[in-house]
């Protein structure tokens, strides 16, 4: 424990910058008499763990590498805490373009922290929207299940992309739908969509 008691700004600033040597500790009890000072007691109720994180290789409709992902923290790794859902980091190359796909169980939230895209997202056949983000422009999107979408890299370096999708994602559990852009407007595919949510829905 370290306990300070009336000490001015200068002297608690130099005491968080700096180790206290022992002459630094003689001086402060010299000066400050009701000061606690234990460095003994100071140990962690908790290891440090490290643990790599896993990245895994991303493709297009056309089995085409697009760029990567690397999953941040996942209820599933077995390191972190229990909590619900996981943080996962996605890069797409400049140009390339990385969807489309739909999670029929997952809910996901979207945000940029470098380079420049655009996320494309279709709430039916004939609703499309754009969204452009990142240089700075630190924009979050939500994209509830169901909502097919795709992210375009419209910069000149690779775009670094977080995403929080909840619940994470299980190799085992085939609720990712791939749609190739020249697809994604076609009414066929789009009941394709319709017959895969309700595939799952059936099965909750």
């Amino acid at each position: 424990m370290i306990f300070f008691e009336k000490i001015n700004p200068r002297v608690f600033n130099v005491c968080c910058k700096k180790s206290l040597t022992k002459l630094a500790r003689k001086t402060i009890v010299k000066q400050y008499p009701n000061v606690l000072i234990n460095l003994n007691s100071l140990k962690m109720e908790k290891d440090i763990k490290i643990e790599a994180c896993k990245k895994i290789d991303t493709f297009d409709s056309n089995k085409r590498s697009n760029g990567w992902l690397l999953e941040l923290i996942s209820e599933l790794d077995g390191f972190t805490p229990p909590f619900k859902g996981q943080f996962y980091l996605t890069v797409v190359e400049p140009n390339y373009f990385k969807g489309f796909h739909m999670y029929a169980t997952a809910d996901c939230w979207v945000i940029c922290i470098k380079g420049k895209i655009r996320e494309v997202f279709y709430k039916d056949i004939s609703t499309k929207e754009e969204v452009e983000m990142g240089d700075g422009d630190f924009k979050k999107i939500f994209i509830p299940r169901g909502c097919p979408h795709g992210v375009k890299n419209i910069g000149a370096e690779p775009a670094y992309i977080i995403t929080y999708r909840n619940p994470p994602w299980k190799p085992e559990l085939k609720e990712r739908l791939d749609i190739s852009p020249e697809e994604i407007e076609k009414e066929e595919v789009w009941g394709k969509i319709r017959d895969y949510m309700n595939e799952f829905k059936n099965n909750d």
